[in-house]
């Protein structure tokens, strides 16, 4: 029985992962729609920075949602975007363990 909930917990884990990807890559193609740009115009722009992306780069790393916040930085430089408004998808909230007593000892 704790197996079963062992591997429903990692499977869980795992649909979170991907839902966070998701949203992950809907950040980056919000900024480029915003913009009207494509991968390729990102990967200039990026180039123009100093920072070593290429147009393939660009793509795998939007589609898959799966980049350091490093990455998320140097694309809101190369954008000229100071402030960038990101929120926990209204999904994931439902997901979060419950507050600790901030007097439990």
């Amino acid at each position: 029985m704790a197996d079963r909930r062992e591997m429903q917990a990692v499977s869980e884990r795992a649909k979170d992962e991907e839902h966070f990807s998701s949203e992950s890559s809907l950040v980056l193609k919000r900024l480029l729609l915003e913009r009207q740009m494509t991968y390729a115009d990102l990967a200039a722009k990026l180039q123009a920075c100093g920072y070593d992306e290429t147009e393939i780069s660009v793509s795998h790393k939007v589609r898959r949602g799966k980049y350091q916040l490093g990455f998320l930085f140097e694309v809101m430089n190369a954008l000229g975007v100071d402030v960038l408004s990101l929120s926990v998808p209204d999904w994931a909230r439902s997901h979060r363990p419950a507050p600790e007593s901030a007097h439990a000892n």
